[in-house]
C-alpha cells in the first residue's frame, strides 16, 4: 500500500505526452520551510525595526540598527562598531572623592559624563570629601575651600583643639581680639588639653630675668620664647581673653638633688579663676584649688600692687600675699645664687595624679631652698583655658 496519491497530468509535448506525478504532502513541506538548501535557519527580525540578525548588531532592541542616528548614551546605535561616534565631546575630571568637584589626576573625552567625573578640576585634594571650593573651613586648619590661603587663627589654644586643628603640643599661632597674632606654647594633652600658656619661668635666672618688669610693660608687652624649656609671658591685657574658661593649670618641673636636672613634671588645677585686668590693676578672683596656685587676688609689679616688697629685685611680677606659696621666681635668703622658681606644697600636697616630689624625682629626692620648706622648680608653667 502505498501513502502518494498520485495525479496523472497529461503534457503535450509535440506529438508525445507522458504524466506527471506530484507529492502533495512534499509541496506542503515547501511552503513552511524557514531553512535554506543546507537546513540552517534564515535570519528573521525579532525587534521589528526591518532588519534581521544577520544586519542588526542588537536585534533585541528597535532602537538599534544599521539605519539608526548615533545618540550618546556609551552604546553602538548604527551598528557600525562605534560608540558616541560623530557627537560633540566635551572634558570630564575624575571626581575621586565624590564632592563634586574634580581634579586633572585622570581626564576623559567623551559626550557624556563617564560615572565618577565631574565637569570641573577645581578640587585642590581629591582624596578628602570636606576639601574643595566652598568647604567649611576651621581656624588653624588647613586650607579647605581651596582658595590657596590658610583661614584665620583661633583665638586660643581651646579653640584649636576644639576645631580639630591640634597637632599636639607645641608651639601654635593665636589671634585673640586683645593681642592679635601671638605665638604661645599650647598644652593639648593635661586633663584633655587645649591650655594656652601665659607664663613661664625657669631654672636660669639670666633667661627669667626678662620678666621682671613694671606693671605698665606686665600690661602691653609680650616677653621671651614660647618655646619649651624658655622664659616667657603673654602680655596681661590678653589674659582675661584666654581664661574665659575660667579653668586654671599649673604644671611644676622641680630639680632633682642628685643630678641637677629635671624631675618628672607635676601638675595642679583650679577653677572658677575670673582673671580682670586693665591698664593699671589685674586681679583673679574666686580661684579654687588644693594649692595656691594665686597668692592673692591682685597682681604686684616692680612698681604697683600690694606686695611690691615681694617683687623687688628677684620676684617677677606675680599675684603676691606675704610673698608666696607658689613663687614664679624667689631668692630672698632661700638660694644663695640667683633667683629661681620654687614652690612650698609639693612635698606634702599630692598633684593631679597623687604624686608628691619624692615620686616624680630620684633617690635623693628634690633640690630643697635653704630651710627645706620649698621644692626649687627647672620650669614653672602657668596655662589657662
Amino acid at each position: 500500500m502505498t501513502n502518494r496519491i498520485g495525479i496523472t497530468v497529461l503534457l503535450t509535448l509535440g506529438c508525445s505526452s507522458e504524466p506527471l506525478t506530484v507529492d502533495r504532502k512534499s509541496a506542503a513541506s515547501a511552503e513552511l520551510d524557514t531553512s535554506d538548501t543546507s537546513g540552517a535557519p534564515l535570519p528573521i527580525d525579532t525587534d521589528g525595526d526591518g532588519f534581521t540578525s544577520d544586519e542588526d548588531c542588537d536585534d533585541t532592541d528597535p532602537a538599534i540598527s544599521p539605519a539608526a542616528d548615533e545618540v550618546c548614551n556609551g552604546r553602538d546605535d548604527n551598528c557600525d562598531g562605534n560608540i558616541d561616534e560623530g557627537l560633540a565631546t566635551a572634558t570630564w575630571f575624575l571626581d575621586a572623592d565624590s564632592d563634586g568637584f574634580g581634579s586633572l589626576d585622570e581626564i576623559r573625552e567623551t559626550c557624556a559624563p563617564p560615572s565618577g567625573f565631574v565637569g570641573n578640576d577645581w578640587d585642590c585634594d581629591d582624596t578628602a570629601a570636606d576639601v574643595h571650593p566652598g568647604a567649611e573651613e576651621v581656624c588653624s586648619g588647613p586650607d579647605r575651600d581651596c582658595d590657596g590661603l590658610p583661614p584665620a587663627p583661633c583665638r586660643t589654644c581651646r579653640d584649636i583643639l576644639e576645631n580639630g586643628a591640634s597637632i599636639g603640643d607645641g608651639i601654635y599661632t593665636i589671634e585673640p581680639d586683645s593681642l592679635g597674632l601671638t605665638s604661645v606654647w599650647c598644652d593639648m594633652n593635661i586633663d584633655g588639653g587645649g591650655w594656652t600658656l601665659l607664663q613661664r619661668t625657669v631654672w636660669d635666672w639670666a633667661d627669667s630675668s626678662q620678666l621682671l618688669t613694671s606693671y605698665a610693660d606686665w600690661y602691653t608687652t609680650t616677653v621671651g620664647s614660647p618655646s619649651d624649656g624658655s622664659a616667657f609671658r603673654i602680655a596681661g591685657r590678653g589674659w582675661p581673653e584666654l581664661a574665659q574658661g575660667q579653668e586654671h593649670l599649673l604644671v611644676l618641673v622641680p630639680r632633682d638633688a642628685d643630678s641637677g636636672g629635671s624631675c618628672d613634671a607635676m601638675v595642679y588645677k583650679g577653677t572658677g579663676g575670673r582673671v580682670l585686668v586693665s591698664s593699671y590693676a589685674a586681679y583673679v578672683t574666686g580661684l579654687q584649688s588644693d594649692v595656691s596656685i594665686v597668692n592673692g587676688d591682685t597682681l604686684s609689679a616692680t612698681d604697683h600692687g600690694p606686695s611690691q616688697s615681694c617683687v623687688s629685685n628677684h620676684a617677677v611680677p606675680w599675684f603676691y600675699a606675704s610673698c608666696c606659696a607658689t613663687c614664679p621666681t624667689y631668692q630672698g635668703g632661700y638660694w644663695s645664687d640667683s633667683p629661681h622658681p620654687m614652690a612650698s606644697y609639693t612635698t606634702t600636697v599630692p598633684d593631679l595624679a597623687g604624686r608628691l616630689a619624692a615620686d616624680v624625682c630620684g633617690a635623693g629626692g628634690p633640690l630643697l631652698a635653704s630651710g627645706g620648706d620649698f621644692v626649687g622648680m627647672m620650669e614653672m608653667a602657668y596655662f589657662v583655658r
